[in-house]
C-alpha cells in the first residue's frame, strides 16, 4: 500500500469520526470533545504505525500531536479538562520549537 493512500484513508476515518460525533452531539445534547481529542489521538497514533509497517518514513511532528491528543482525551474522560483547540495550538508551537533546535544542533 501506497502513503497516499494511507493518508486518504486516514482522512477518510477522520471525517467519518467527526460527521459520527456531530450526530452523537446533536442526539444526546453531550460534550464529544473529549472523545474528540481521543479519535483523533488514535486515528494520528494508527496512521503513523501504518506508514512504519509498509517502511514509509513516519511523521514525528504528527505522532507526537496524536499521542498528546490521546492524552488529552484520556485526561479530559478521567476529569481533567483542558480547553481542545488552546492545547492543540500549544503542543504545535512547542513541536515547532523543539524540531528547530533539533536541526540547529544537528547541523
Amino acid at each position: 500500500m501506497k502513503e497516499s493512500t494511507l493518508t486518504s484513508v486516514a482522512w477518510g476515518i477522520f471525517i467519518f469520526f467527526i460527521g459520527s460525533l456531530w450526530i452523537v452531539a446533536e442526539l444526546t445534547r453531550l460534550d464529544m470533545g473529549s472523545y474528540f481529542a481521543l479519535g483523533v489521538g488514535l486515528i494520528l497514533i494508527g496512521l503513523n504505525l501504518a506508514r512504519r509497517s509498509i517502511g514509509t518514513k513516519i511523521s514525528k511532528f504528527s505522532l507526537g500531536l496524536g499521542v498528546l491528543a490521546l492524552l488529552v482525551g484520556l485526561g479530559a474522560l478521567g476529569g481533567l479538562k483542558l480547553p481542545l483547540v488552546p492545547t492543540i495550538v500549544v503542543i504545535i508551537g512547542i513541536f515547532i520549537v523543539a524540531e528547530a533546535i533539533a536541526k540547529k544542533e544537528s547541523g
